[in-house]
């Protein structure tokens, strides 16, 4: 249990809600290894109803990365580089709505 939580990647999502005439929504966070931005992580987020992949991208310089996404449930999925020294991380049921607030996790 130790040896998991010593290999969890800490990342925050936050989840910024900002209407417009299409419901468009921003899901953006940073992932981290440990307390340093993790550059190159693949982040892949999926439809958490009809598990098909909405979009999938590296994280930034800064470890940030971003999807633009209607409303729905997701599943975010994060692979990091140096799966070696870090594991696959996961956070399903992201709720996104023009009601959500963020969400902080794992």
């Amino acid at each position: 249990m130790k040896q998991a939580f010593r290999n969890l990647i800490g990342f925050f999502v936050f989840l910024i809600a900002g209407l417009s005439c299409a419901s468009a929504y921003t899901l953006s966070g940073t992932v981290y290894g440990g307390s340093t931005p993790m550059v190159g992580a693949t982040v892949t987020l999926t439809d958490a109803t009809t598990a098909v992949q909405v979009g999938q991208i590296v994280s930034d310089a800064n470890g940030r990365y971003t999807f633009t996404v209607g409303t729905g449930t997701f599943n975010l999925v994060v692979t990091p580089t140096d799966t070696a020294r870090y594991k696959e991380s996961k956070i399903n049921s992201i709720q996104v709505s023009a009601a959500a607030t963020p969400i902080l996790g794992p």
